[in-house]
């Protein structure tokens, strides 16, 4: 591995006190030699993160990590300890000498060999700088990104690269024939070659983009190795942390990428050709404020659009501000961009909505009534269930509360893990003995006219948007084409779904000590639905208090006053 002496590391960290890194990457307030500010190492909303610029240290009294400037530095730039050295050295001006026997070395510098040897080779080859002129790809453009053209022969690769065969194979550039292992042909042939940098600028990779209109794929890219994962880099992110900006654009492709660089989008990145993966939408947390997605406006885009929305969930950290451009139909970024100019994409960026409200317009907007709402609902439960916990977890919570009128409560508890502790208080023999009998007495009192049809008709005015599945059930026949029909229109999964919470609802306000009777139990559950319906008007009736025109509050108020009479009469029949 890299070895750096002690007395170059205590002159790169003796530089600079621990405030001078901090400043670049958070906002500290600082009271003489000492300094607070959130930690960056868990969600909080007080500060609890200390510095002190005399030892050169940190400390949070939250989650109790600590470390001095290198540390720092090596979490927030993603490094290891020799790499965030020579990273501090860089940026402070110091030279550092170091020993280096880390067999990967090597490898960076013969990976850099050859991305010269591409680059030079393409700007001699017509056919390559007419592709770059009918793309309308700069040479500058060229440069900074270093593209090439692959040489098509071993023996040819072999000798410009004075790199021996072996080792090119090694490095995943030539491959042994099918036919006779000991020849070899070049993995990369009549292709575009894009080099993949890491976050030192190091080539780790390539990607190549077929020139030859042949039937091989478009776009390949080099093969896993201990240098490249493409679930773990991202195209174009070298370029994009030079730039010193904090917003992202992350596209599908390398030309759309550096079609944004060309019009000044700097910040643009691309996935290696797959779904964005959870690592990479980590490296984006970390290293920007804002983050737009920009696929293209096919389904193959939207598609990748919810996928980059379940996997940001995942890893959301609260400051971030994720955004979902949506471009027409048949363009990507580079398309969209040399038909209608960079003003117009700048325009889509303006007017893209942000992660709540790409999922309000994508999928809550959409419901037509309560099956797709219950289908809404499982589709969201296991995206909200894989948040950190975070006050961008809970905002999302009430908002799609809010918006489905399913209440805070219900969701959050759908959101909790598959297998949820029994209730306090509740046996849990219940929901194996006597849940199947109380079933067993509302479907029979139900179909026989049994339940005060009173009652039935209050449950109904008054049950979560959930429940209406069940309760339409208590007014079907078990038997026969109806119910066939009945299990077509309202599909199985959401009748189980309602099912389990119907169920919940009942055990809950059930014990083995205190039998129930049917219509109690149709009182007692229409009790609860009014109070979380008038929990649900009291969330609403906050939230237009600052907007007089979506609703009218004196309407709102009085329903909320009449169903508080109400549940005062159910309570007391209840008792």
């Amino acid at each position: 591995m890299t070895r750096i002496s002690k007395s170059q590391i205590d002159l790169v960290t003796n530089a600079q006190d621990i405030g001078f890194w901090a400043k670049k990457y958070m906002k500290l307030e600082f009271k003489g030699p000492n300094a607070f500010g959130l930690c960056p190492f868990h969600s909080e909303k007080t500060p609890s993160f200390s510095i002190n610029t005399l030892k050169n240290f940190y400390y949070c009294f939250g989650c109790h990590k600590s470390g001095n400037s290198v540390n720092l530095v090596m979490h927030f730039e993603s490094l290891i300890f020799h790499e965030a050295i020579f990273f501090m050295a860089q940026a402070l001006g110091i030279v550092i000498e170091a020993t280096d026997d880390d067999p990967l070395s090597g490898q960076y510098e013969k990976m850099a060999k050859i991305a010269q040897l591409f680059y030079s080779h393409m700007s001699k080859n017509e056919v390559a700088i007419e592709y770059l002129k009918s793309r309308q790809i700069t040479g500058r453009s060229a440069k900074q990104f270093l593209l090439g053209l692959s040489i098509d022969q071993a023996s040819l690769l072999i000798k410009q690269s004075m790199i021996s065969r072996q080792e090119l194979v090694d490095l995943g550039f030539l491959l042994p024939a099918s036919r006779d292992p000991n020849k070899t042909y070049c993995r990369f042939r009549h292709r575009l070659m894009f080099p993949v940098q890491n976050m030192q600028g190091q080539i780790i990779g390539f990607g190549g983009r077929d020139l030859s209109n042949s039937e091989d794929a478009k776009y390949l890219n080099s093969a896993e190795s201990k240098l490249f994962n493409k679930r773990n880099v991202l195209y174009g992110l070298y370029q994009a942390r030079q730039s010193k900006g904090r917003t992202a654009f992350v596209v599908e492709g390398y030309i759309d990428v550096i079609r944004l660089w060309q019009n000044g989008l700097c910040g643009a990145v691309a996935p290696m050709g797959t779904a964005i993966t959870g690592n990479q939408i980590s490296i984006l947390n970390r290293y920007f404020d804002q983050v737009y997605f920009c696929f293209d406006g096919d389904q193959a885009g939207i598609n990748a659009s919810e996928k980059a929305l379940i996997k940001t969930l995942e890893v959301m950290r609260d400051g971030l501000r994720v955004y979902f451009v949506t471009l027409p139909l048949g363009h990507d970024p580079d398309s969209f961009i040399l038909t209608n100019g960079v003003n117009a994409f700048n325009t889509l960026i303006e007017r893209a909505p942000d992660l709540f409200e790409y999922l309000d317009q994508r999928y809550l907007s959409a419901c037509q009534g309560p099956s797709d709402l219950i289908a809404v609902a499982l589709k969201i439960k296991p995206w909200v269930n894989e948040m950190p916990n975070s006050m961008t977890k809970r905002a999302l919570i009430q908002f799609v509360a809010q918006k489905t009128g399913l209440g805070s409560d219900w969701l959050e508890q759908t959101v909790e893990p598959e297998s949820p502790q029994p209730p306090a208080g509740v046996n849990p023999v219940i929901e194996k003995t006597i849940l199947p009998n109380l079933w067993y007495n509302l479907l029979a009192s139900a179909r026989s006219g049994g339940v005060n049809e009173r009652r039935k008709k209050e449950l109904e005015a008054h049950c979560p948007i959930e429940h209406l599945p069940m309760l339409m059930l208590l007014h079907q026949p078990l038997t026969g084409q109806e119910l066939d029909a009945f299990l077509q229109e309202h599909k199985l999964s959401m009748l189980g779904f309602s099912i389990e919470v119907f169920s919940q609802a009942l055990i809950n306000h059930h014990s083995s000590n205190n039998a129930m009777d049917t219509d109690n139990m149709i009182i007692q559950l229409t009790i609860n639905y009014l109070e979380t319906k008038i929990n649900r008007l009291i969330s609403r009736i906050n939230h237009d208090s600052d907007n007089q025109q979506r609703l009218n509050l004196k309407a709102l108020i009085h329903e909320k006053n009449s169903l508080k009479q109400q549940l005062k009469l159910n309570l007391q029949q209840g008792i």
